[in-house]
């Protein structure tokens, strides 16, 4: 029994270890500040042109908010992931509202440029309105262009069910792989006919495990920015093409991925390793 126990203390001890170095091991460049208010700045990002790979991943830390924020092109970041490749980030809603004298007040447009990263899979193109019509357009990485629309249409509250964003007080467009630019544009009538329930439309890109309808959304959604997901990638080659070059990143104990519908490529520890795979000379360490 007693053997059994010391087992036990000895997994738990090896599995503590294995926290406290992956706690320990470094995201950004030797001498580089990794943080800039609540966010984590990882090699290759840096918040100074000699701690970042190149301009692309350059970070500005704005200290006239209280914590800090971040911007990579005046987009405010949220969160930036080596391990999948992602930066959330917040963009803005477009919105447009009638007073009961037909005058309109809001932005109805907004327009998502995410330079060298593209617009991720994750999010969700979404409309709410009784009244309200968006069109959405972009670009590709190779210059091709995308157009999509939405329409809501509703009469009452009771025909809103929460949750449910099917074309009824809200509808929603999946986005394809490989945008780099959005333009969502919202439209509608004066129909107020006394009611709130047609007086305002909102169109947005959200990540989609951040949404979720409420009837309440359709008179005034609250938000004027919302969470949106990029993905990014190192340079416009293949990994088969960047592994010949010298201007290749992945680091020891790393694989080089390539990025679907997508420039560039990503890297990636190995089974068995942790770290930044990004890192000059240290790479992923073992377990």
């Amino acid at each position: 029994m007693r053997s059994w126990f010391y087992i036990l203390l000895l997994i738990i001890s090896v599995e503590a270890d294995n926290d406290v170095a992956y706690d320990q091991l470094p995201i950004a460049l030797p001498g580089c500040l990794y943080r800039c208010g609540e966010v984590e700045i990882p090699y290759p990002f840096g918040l100074t042109p000699e701690c970042s790979l190149n301009d692309a991943f350059l970070v500005t830390c704005n200290d006239s908010f209280n914590p800090n924020k971040p911007f990579v092109r005046h987009v405010p970041i949220t969160s930036i992931s080596v391990d999948d490749g992602e930066l959330g980030i917040k963009s803005p809603v477009a919105n447009y509202c009638f007073d009961g004298n037909g005058n309109v007040s809001g932005k109805n447009e907004t327009f998502l440029e995410s330079n060298q990263f593209t617009i991720s899979t994750k999010n969700i193109i979404t409309v709410i309105g009784c009244s309200t019509i968006s069109t959405i357009s972009g670009t590709f990485q190779g210059n091709e262009n995308y157009l999509t629309a939405c329409a809501s249409f509703c009469s009452s509250y009771r025909n809103m069910p929460n949750g449910s964003c099917s074309g009824v007080g809200c509808c929603q467009v999946t986005i394809p792989g490989g945008l780099n630019q959005m333009h969502v544009t919202v439209t509608g009538g004066d129909i107020t006919n006394g009611s709130d329930i047609y007086s305002c439309g909102y169109g947005f890109v959200v990540e989609e495990s951040e949404f979720k309808f409420s009837s309440a959304y359709v008179p005034h959604y609250p938000n004027a920015t919302v969470s949106t997901v990029l993905d990014w990638s190192v340079g416009n080659e293949s990994c088969l093409e960047a592994i010949d070059s010298q201007s290749y990143v992945c680091q020891g104990n790393s694989s080089c991925l390539n990025r679907d519908l997508m420039e560039g490529y990503r890297c990636k520890c190995l089974d068995g390793f942790i770290g930044n795979p990004y890192l000059p000379h240290i790479g992923c360490q073992g377990t």
